[in-house]
């Protein structure tokens, strides 16, 4: 295999190290008492807002170092929640949509919103994380707020904590998810919405959106590994975190899951005493579209539309859930549980809600001249073979449609969170791709919010170095593909570490070089991608990775 590595990235790397920066002297707090002015308090502006954020703890670092503490997180963020000057009571007016899981909770929480603005009501929909800008994750039928508004409330929020932790009332500033999800629920609670969808942040049981008393409806999306130093390392265990949103006599409905996960969450629904719902992902209308909807997606799309249609129900004053369920098509599945099917009479006021639902970075593609796009934040196994198999029909289709060009594939690749690098490429490498690009996740585009720039470090790069090195062993122990849509070797392909996904874009499309601008002199490229007529690249691994690269192409994903 012929690798290459970017020889400039050392020295690069070495003179950011010497920026004041890089050891926090930019993250400094602001006295609440010198903005209290409505002058000064007008001139807080978005950036500030996410400045302040930005200072804010870490969630991740929060949460490995509190694992064996972690309800605390949840009584915390019930406290800070008092502190804006709301009540639990008020809280429980709220009518909660709660969504877990480990794979499709984000589309799932998507498609449930869609569906229930399409059907005429004020939706607020709280999810992370965000891929360009940070006010995704807190959105308004289904906008984000503006940067005003989301500076009014942002302000608001941190302010009257600010204070709260001066004067003794809670011990510490909450970390940014916890920030999010407190804002979330006050401009939910402030504007006020019919119905609010909140997606987990990790796990459920200790998560912090999980310390309201009550929801309409709880779901539990496709279960996977993910996160196992603080969820665990098994499903059963996995499965006992996600259920942990489940409420007293509160409807949950999840979708087929492995069985040790599946008798998990029945243990957990018969504690709590909720009844507890799977669905087929037989979707009228869209089960043909083989083009357009993966399998998984129409499971996650069947999750959403029972949901929704439960929530309909209770907020209808003339019905009840428990005659919503005895109105439904159901039927007992193989683990006792009934089935909730799609295939009924009014199924059609879904419909709009399902066809317009926009989910950006996940299974998403983006044609330009000379390059296509595909894009999708896989980071566990299953999703990741869900993304390769997509991407490859995708690819023959496009082959087939230009059967004549030459077309060249390339991979775009990182991960986070100590994931399992060997058994994601292990998958990937099956799609036959002539050149595999590793990065690592930073930002050089100054235009996108300060949450999402990092620098890049030697430690960075070693991470790159790492996945490389995996990448051309795994190619060691096998060299013939399995797909028998394989058209060459991939021994063959080419491997480099490149310091920013600028660069990368720079360095492997001519098709986007008015987009972007090489930070650093970039090696020359591979014969083999000058004499393409067309790239197909696939970016996956990282949903940051997918945002990074949203953003370079000028599309804002929302």
């Amino acid at each position: 295999m012929r690798s290459h590595v970017l020889n400039f990235v050392k020295p690069a790397f070495m003179e950011f190290r010497s920026l004041n920066f890089l050891n926090g002297a930019y993250t400094t707090m602001v006295d609440c008492k010198k903005l209290r002015t409505p002058v000064e308090i007008s001139e807080r502006k978005f950036q500030d807002a996410c400045s302040k954020l930005h200072s804010l703890r870490s969630a991740m670092a929060v949460r490995e170092k509190a694992t064996k503490h972690a309800y605390h997180e949840v009584t915390e963020t019930k406290k800070q929640f008092l502190c804006l000057g709301m009540t639990m009571e008020k809280l429980d007016q709220l009518s909660v949509v709660h969504i877990a899981g480990t794979k499709g909770k984000g589309s799932t929480c998507a498609y449930t919103e869609s569906i229930l603005r399409n059907c005429g009501y004020k939706t607020g929909m709280f999810c992370s994380p965000h891929l360009v800008d940070l006010r995704e994750r807190i959105q308004i039928n289904g906008r984000h707020l503006s940067e005003s508004t989301f500076s009014r409330y942002f302000f608001e929020v941190y302010d009257r904590l600010l204070e709260s932790m001066k004067n003794g009332a809670i011990s510490d500033m909450p970390h940014y998810f916890q920030f999010l999800t407190l804002m979330a629920l006050y401009v939910f609670l402030k504007e006020p919405v019919d119905v609010a969808i909140l997606e987990v942040g990790i796990g459920g049981q200790y998560d912090c959106t999980n310390f309201i008393n009550t929801a309409v409806v709880c779901g539990i999306s496709l279960l996977d590994y993910d996160h196992e130093h603080i969820l665990g390392s098994t499903l059963d265990e996995i499965a006992w975190q996600k259920a942990g949103i489940f409420k007293h006599r509160v409807p949950a409905i999840t979708q087929p899951q492995h069985q040790k996960a599946m008798n998990v969450l029945i243990e957990r629904a018969q504690a709590k005493n909720n009844p507890l719902y799977t669905v087929s992902g037989n979707v009228p209308g869209l089960n043909k579209d083989a083009t357009n909807y993966e399998p998984f997606q129409l499971l996650n799309i069947s999750l959403a539309i029972q949901l929704a249609r439960v929530w309909l129900r209770d907020h209808d004053q003339e019905n009840s859930r428990k005659q919503w369920f005895s109105d439904c098509n159901i039927q007992l599945g193989s683990t006792n549980l009934p089935v909730l099917d799609c295939d009924f009479p009014d199924f059609s006021k879904f419909t709009r809600g399902i066809k317009t639902c926009h989910i950006p970075g996940r299974l998403q593609i983006i044609k330009h001249e000379s390059v296509s796009f595909y894009l999708d934040g896989a980071h566990t196994e299953e999703s990741m073979k869900a993304c390769a198999d997509w991407f490859l029909k995708q690819c023959n289709l496009e082959m087939k449609s230009k059967s004549s060009t030459k077309m060249i594939r390339v991979l775009m690749f990182t991960v986070t969170g100590g994931r399992k690098v060997k058994n994601l490429l292990s998958i990937l490498k099956e799609c036959s791709f002539d050149v595999v690009i590793f990065l690592p996740n930073l930002q050089h585009n100054p235009k996108v919010i300060e949450d999402l720039k990092e620098l890049a470090t030697l430690e960075n790069m070693e991470h790159c170095r790492d996945m490389q090195t995996v990448w051309y062993n795994l190619h060691q122990e096998i060299s013939e593909c399995q797909y028998k849509s394989t058209r060459r070797n991939t021994m063959e392909a080419v491997s480099i570490l490149c310091p920013s996904v600028n660069d990368a874009l720079y360095w492997c499309s001519s098709d986007v070089k008015n987009l972007v601008k090489p930070s650093y002199k970039l090696i020359g490229v591979p014969a083999l991608l000058r004499g393409a007529a067309h790239i197909q690249l696939l970016a996956t691994g990282s949903l940051l990775l997918v945002g990074k690269l949203l953003s370079f192409l000028n599309t804002d994903g929302l």
